[in-house]
């Protein structure tokens, strides 16, 4: 039985005699574009377009599932939701898994029945597409279905900040002329400790700002995956794809190789926001405490010489790397929820000890 299909028998009450849905892997002719600009933030269909193809069809895990919801009296499509494709590494091999984005209905039918049915219609086509998980960061005003979906559990991902400018993390908690000395100090402090820092690196490690992700990051990715009991693939084709040139967002890249240059031990991929911030969407080392500490340290001292305020990072997964995300300056200063609803053949664990989560794995920006 075909997910339409599915969907024509499920479909009882009032959202039935109003509303139809179609799934199916999005290709390049589709022109969902339209649909898309009802709730996302693109000028043109143009636009809307390039982003579609890049995130839908070139996706090296495969193409996007697509949901369109129709009216049936209007005789117009009204509502979209997409299942990008994911890889996940574990122990038992490469699963298959998805992410809900652009949940996207037209201002006139924003009602939570239909909009729980097409999320229903396209958990149905995952399920069908033998996806094991679809996760979520849902936004605040579509918590509320995700909370509704059947097997869908809530965990949540951390929050970090490293910050440089000091004088306002102390300006609510003490009088003001003490908080400006207490911040000089302190940003005093830090800098002589990511100089010495810093030096100590250079001891071990160089560091480079590559253009793309060679063939050497699937050496890294090969000799790193085993150490976690589920990671994201970060081989080079999904790095290239996830932050190349079409990709929503200028990305950069930050790593460290080993002093001769000949090995990549780490990379962090970043891009630059508002108020002087770097954020951080993913990174990943070698199974090295001090590896990991020293990939931080000199991306920290990197972001401090180059002007910048403070780091941003998305991070749940292994103590170990929390750890050294604190040891390195970073503070955990909230959480993020994630939505993952499983199919019912999955054996995947967002609560697994060893797991490396970023926010590469968890936003299509």
């Amino acid at each position: 039985m075909s997910v339409n299909q599915k969907a024509s028998l499920e479909n009882n009450g009032p959202v039935s005699s109003a509303y139809s849905f179609k799934v199916k892997e999005y290709v390049s002719d589709d022109g969902i574009e339209s649909l898309l600009l009802l709730g996302l933030s693109y000028k043109d269909v143009d636009s809307a377009a390039k982003r579609s193809g890049w995130l839908y069809s070139n996706n090296p895990a495969g193409a996007a599932l697509v949901c369109v919801m129709h009216h049936n009296q209007s005789q117009t499509e009204v509502g979209l939701i997409a299942i990008v494709r994911r890889q996940i590494w574990t122990r038992s091999g490469i699963a298959s898994v998805g992410m809900f984005c652009d949940l996207v209905i037209d201002k006139a039918h924003r009602t939570l029945g239909p909009a729980l049915k097409l999320m229903e219609v396209a958990i149905a086509a995952a399920d069908e597409n033998q996806l094991q998980r679809v996760d979520s960061l849902p936004s605040p005003s579509s918590v509320v279905l995700f909370k509704r979906l059947p097997k869908t559990q809530e965990g949540s991902i951390g929050v970090f900040r490293r910050y440089f400018d000091w004088n306002p993390q102390f300006a609510s908690r003490l009088p003001k002329p003490l908080a400006i000395v207490v911040g000089k100090i302190v940003g005093l402090l830090d800098a002589i400790s990511m100089r010495v820092k810093d030096a100590i690196r250079r001891c071990f490690f160089i560091t480079q700002e590559p253009e793309y992700f060679s063939s050497e990051y699937d050496e890294l990715w090969a000799s790193t995956r085993a150490s976690y009991d589920e990671i994201g693939v970060r081989d080079s084709q999904f790095l290239n794809w996830r932050f190349g040139e079409g990709a929503n967002y200028a990305y950069k890249i930050f790593a460290i190789h080993s002093r001769d240059g000949k090995k990549v031990v780490g990379y962090i991929a970043y891009r630059e926001i508002e108020n002087n911030t770097v954020l951080i969407s993913d990174f990943l080392c070698r199974n090295s405490g001090f590896a990991e500490r020293s990939l931080m340290n000199a991306f920290c001292f990197h972001a401090y010489k180059n002007g910048y305020k403070k780091i941003s990072v998305l991070f749940c997964g292994n103590k170990k790397t929390i750890r050294n995300l604190m040891l390195t300056g970073f503070i955990r200063v909230g959480s993020e929820a994630i939505h993952s609803r499983y199919s019912r053949h999955s054996n995947l664990s967002l609560k697994l000890s060893r797991t490396h989560l970023t926010r590469a794995d968890q936003d299509v920006g």
